[in-house]
Parts: C-alpha cells; structure tokens; sequence
C-alpha cells in the first residue's frame, strides 16, 4: 500500500466519521423533540380530559335538584363551576397542544414553560375556589336535620375526592415540570 492510497483511506474514513457524527446528531436532535412532543401532548390530553369532567357537571346538576331535593341556586352553581372549569381547560389544553416550542427561540421557549406552570397554577386556584363556594353552597343545603345520610354521604365524598384531587393536582405539576425539563434539556443541547 502506498501512501497516496492510504491517505485517501483516511480521508474516506474522516468523511464517513463527519457523516456519521452529523447522523448523530440530527437523530439526537429528533429523539429529544419527540420528548418535548410527548411531554407536550400528555399534559394537553390531561387538561382535555378535566375539562371533559367539567362538562359532566352540568349533567349531573339536575340531580341535586331532583333527587336531593336541595335548591335550584346550588344547582345552578354546581353547573356553572363545571361549565367555568371545563372551558378554562379546553382554552389551556388548546393553548399547549398547538404550541411550537421546537421552533422557538431557546429563551421564548423556556419562558412559554414557566408561564404554563404559572397558569397551571391560576386554573388551579380558581377551581379550588369555585370548589370551595359549592362545597359551602352544598353543606348549607344539607345541614337539615332530616337529611342525615346526605350529610354523611357529602362527608365520605369529601374525604374520598380531597385525595383524589391532591393526586391530579401532583400529576399536572409532574407533568409541566416534566415540558420545562424536556424544553431545557433538548433547547440547551442544541445551543
């Protein structure tokens, strides 16, 4: 083997390490926007789902009515908060889903996932809120004498749905917090 040939054998080799180095990092590249993708996707389908709960209420509120025997305000307040919540979510959800994060500058990007989390956080505390006004509005109806086993039943929900709740408000942050990781990691990978 003389030198001329071996000198195009490294060059051929320093070529196919370029194009495999540039393959590297085009699929590096692919596989963490699918992660942001996929972060990105769960926490839209989450807020989906609740704002689909949301709409539930509205169809049950008749039955405070009609089989409680409670007042047509509370009612009336059970379906408005769904009603409330469920467009709240749908607006969130819709905002998340159709977000380009990818093709954001690494700072806009970053600061679109802080401001999730602090939305997050504001549908958070008006359904708190608004949870809190029916419980009330609900325990003032069933704090008469003659409906006992509604008291009870309200209290048994109650405790059963605060751990409920504690365990999807757990979820949602996870589930930001794990967009903000995926945009940080994959956005400062390419910088």
């Amino acid at each position: 083997m003389d030198l001329d040939e071996l000198r195009n054998k490294w060059q051929n080799i320093n070529l196919r390490v370029d194009r495999l180095d540039n393959d590297t990092r085009r699929i590096a590249s692919e596989l963490a926007s699918g992660r942001v993708r996929t972060a990105q996707t769960k926490l839209a389908n989450f807020h989906y789902r609740t704002a689909l709960v949301g709409l539930c209420l509205p169809v049950l509120a008749p039955m405070i009515v009609t089989v409680m025997h409670f007042a047509l305000w509370v009612a009336v307040i059970y379906a408005a908060m769904g009603i409330i919540l469920a467009i709240l979510n749908f607006l969130f959800a819709r905002k998340i889903a159709r977000s380009d994060y990818m093709s954001m500058p690494v700072v806009s990007a970053l600061t679109q996932a802080v401001d999730i989390r602090k939305r997050q956080k504001q549908l958070q505390a008006v359904g708190i809120t608004l949870g809190i006004i029916v419980i009330f509005s609900l325990f003032t109806q069933a704090l008469d004498p003659s409906s006992k086993i509604i008291l009870l039943g309200m209290l048994v929900g109650l405790g059963v749905g605060i751990p409920i709740g504690l365990i999807k408000y757990r979820r949602a942050i996870a589930l930001a917090r794990q967009l903000q990781d995926e945009l940080k990691s994959s956005l400062t990978n390419d910088v």
